[in-house]
């Protein structure tokens, strides 16, 4: 019985790997930071919803929106926006007063006097995330 040659061996080929490796490194370089404000924002975002509302006041539709980013000035740091709308029976000053406790801005849309617009606005430093720069 003949026994054939084992077929040479494949080095690995280190250039190789390091060239298929440094764009899933650089994406991760980049994306990781994005993800970890996108999981703050969402925490911030349930928070905000779990807070009671006021009296005579729920929540429309469309549910709360929210954004990273720079939002207010010239970068270097990085905004947490969210943003819901409400229907309410409270006058502006009445919602003012109670969204000022969590540093909230209540805009009224014009035309409709029961429906509102709340945002939160949380700054924080700029870290990795590109989006704040």
């Amino acid at each position: 019985m003949l026994l054939e040659p084992l077929p040479p061996r494949r080095r690995l080929h280190w250039r190789r790997i390091l060239l298929l490796a440094s764009p899933v490194a650089l994406a991760l370089l980049v994306m990781v930071p994005i993800w970890a404000d996108d999981l703050r924002l969402a925490d911030m975002k349930d928070r905000l919803l779990a807070h009671p509302l006021p009296p005579e006041t729920s929540f429309n539709a469309a549910g709360a929106q929210g954004s990273v980013g720079v939002q207010e000035g010239n970068g270097d740091h990085c905004d947490f926006l969210v943003r819901f709308s409400l229907r309410t029976r409270l006058s502006e000053a009445e919602l003012t007063s109670y969204y000022d406790r969590i540093n909230g801005r209540v805009y009224f849309q014009d035309g409709d006097p029961a429906s509102a617009v709340v945002e939160v606005l949380k700054t924080d430093g700029a870290g990795w995330d590109l989006r704040c720069r």
